[in-house]
């Protein structure tokens, strides 16, 4: 009987994935539930680099609030996003409008 190397069932990439979802399922009660943080672009040229960063920073933190601190005092590689208050009902607050109806509309309207 021969032995052949079997090819992987997964990609690297798909291997890499699933790792870091891993990690982050098991550190997910750390995420913060108000605050948002994203990549600063001019810090991160990689997102697996900023992935792997981020990843890190949520591992090496005992809690919540030491994460959400950890990337307050990183400023340099996030940015914080600001949520606006009641954000359940953002949605309501908009009107789709199509382009042939804003032809339409008087310049005033647009004040």
């Amino acid at each position: 009987m021969h032995c052949y190397a079997q090819k992987p069932f997964l990609s690297s990439p798909a291997i890499t994935m699933a790792r870091n979802l891993r990690e982050l399922l098991l550190n997910i009660d750390k995420l913060p539930d108000q605050q948002s943080f994203t990549m600063n672009p001019t810090k991160f040229t990689i997102i697996e680099s900023y992935v792997q960063f981020l990843l890190n920073k949520l591992k090496s933190s005992s809690t919540k609030e030491a994460f959400v601190e950890e990337l307050r005092c990183n400023n340099d590689n996030f940015l914080e996003i600001g949520l606006p208050p009641n954000n359940e009902n953002l949605k309501d607050n908009f009107e789709i409008t199509s382009e042939v109806n804003l032809l339409k509309m008087e310049e005033s309207s647009f004040e």
